[in-house]
């Protein structure tokens, strides 16, 4: 769904930023509801 040649999954204890001049490309990308899940969640877990 997201275009990756894999699936994958999100880990909330794994997310990090980094300088959007180091991004050479983009590989996929979330949907507005999972996006709204991995934040709700994200959310949640730092409460």
């Amino acid at each position: 769904m997201a275009g990756l040649p894999k699936a994958s999954i999100v880990k909330l204890g794994k997310i990090f930023t980094i300088h959007q001049g180091l991004i050479r490309k983009r590989l996929g990308h979330v949907s507005d509801p999972t996006l709204q899940s991995i934040l709700h969640k994200l959310s949640r877990s730092m409460q």
